[in-house]
């Protein structure tokens, strides 16, 4: 199965003028974009610090990262790229995708949409209760116990 390329515009956020576009294979086994440090000095993106990645020799490199606009597919977002060799094939990572609202599905070699998801199970702080000096779950969270008793405190 051959890999699935995508146009990328990749824009400095504090010189949105500044861009370089490239095409970029759709990977879903890395988080962050990778782009080859030229492209990035091109754009005047500098790094802003290092990570420590894997390789695929499995040995462990700190390389340097920053922070890009990546435009595809009619989607702008901001995300953390890598500073890769010069000679390294652009590489769309997984955070980009799914912050787009797309995941690359690689049996039909395309991207699909997938919605945005605010998991109703987990804690959401709300302004009103952080004001209160207190963090609670959201009213709305279903199988919530804490918030129904609080409801028919307020109530009543």
């Amino acid at each position: 199965m051959g890999a699935t390329y995508v146009t990328v515009a990749v824009r400095n956020p504090a010189k949105t003028d500044r861009a370089w576009e490239g095409k970029f294979r759709a990977d879903a086994g890395i988080l962050n974009s990778i782009v080859p440090r030229w492209h990035l000095n091109e754009v005047e993106i500098r790094p802003e610090g290092t990570r420590k990645f894997e390789v695929a020799d499995g040995s462990v490199v700190d390389m340097d990262i920053g922070t890009a606009y990546l435009d595809f597919l009619g989607e702008t977002v901001l995300g953390t790229v890598i500073f890769a060799d010069d000679d390294t094939e652009p590489l769309l990572g997984l955070l980009a995708q799914r912050n787009a609202g797309m995941e690359y599905d690689p049996a039909t070699r395309r991207f699909k949409p997938i919605p945005h998801i605010l998991n109703p199970r987990r804690p959401v702080r709300l302004a009103r209760d952080l004001d209160r000096g207190r963090a609670v779950e959201s009213d709305t969270a279903p199988d919530n116990p804490a918030a129904t008793s609080r409801r028919r405190r307020d109530d009543g």
